[in-house]
């Protein structure tokens, strides 16, 4: 009996076959590496707006119903407000203000602690340290507008506007169509 083998021949990639693969695939990634990090960025400002819109409402809704005064302000610690209107991103103090005077002292208690944001330049209004709703919910002060920027592209910036009746918005752009942007 003949049994005749019939070799068959296996064919695999050649090594410049898969050197023209790895390299579309090398350029395919490279040209998603720029869209990844604009998602990255867009997901960092719409996660710290929504953290710093919790914080407006919940400062509102605590003096309202408490009928006590509440302050929002930057604060790097937890523990105490800090001067400087540009560095919301450093974090931020809620607590209850009963001596009205804007400090936050060992005897007011603490309603929540806002920790630093990475990614993102988060600023308000210039001479804005900090807010202070009354106890019928309105925002001592003229308006505020909370500016979150972001390094990798301007055109995502956004601002969380508070008006002095307590109300809060969102928006791309500034009173008067002007753009969101943040200084330095």
């Amino acid at each position: 009996m003949d049994v005749c083998c019939s070799v068959t021949r296996v064919r695999g990639f050649s090594v410049i076959e898969l050197l023209i693969t790895l390299g579309l695939g090398i350029i395919l990634f490279a040209a998603g590496i720029p869209t990844w990090h604009h998602l990255q960025a867009h997901i960092r400002l719409d996660n710290a707006q929504k953290a710093y819109a919790r914080l407006f409402h919940l400062a509102r809704n605590t003096a309202i119903q408490r009928r006590l005064p509440i302050v929002l302000c930057p604060s790097t610690d937890g523990r105490q407000c800090h001067r400087d209107y540009r560095r919301w991103q450093d974090g931020a103090l809620l607590f209850v203000d009963t001596d009205s005077d804007g400090k936050h002292d060992h005897a007011e208690p603490a309603l929540a602690v806002q920790q630093a944001i990475t990614g993102v330049v988060i600023q308000s209004s210039k001479r804005r340290l900090r807010v202070r709703f009354r106890t019928n919910g309105d925002a001592a002060g003229s308006n505020l507008s909370l500016r979150f920027c972001s390094p990798v592209d301007p055109t995502l910036n956004r601002a969380l506007i508070l008006y002095g009746s307590g109300r809060l918005r969102s928006a791309s752009h500034l009173p008067g169509s002007l753009p969101v942007a943040c200084t330095e």
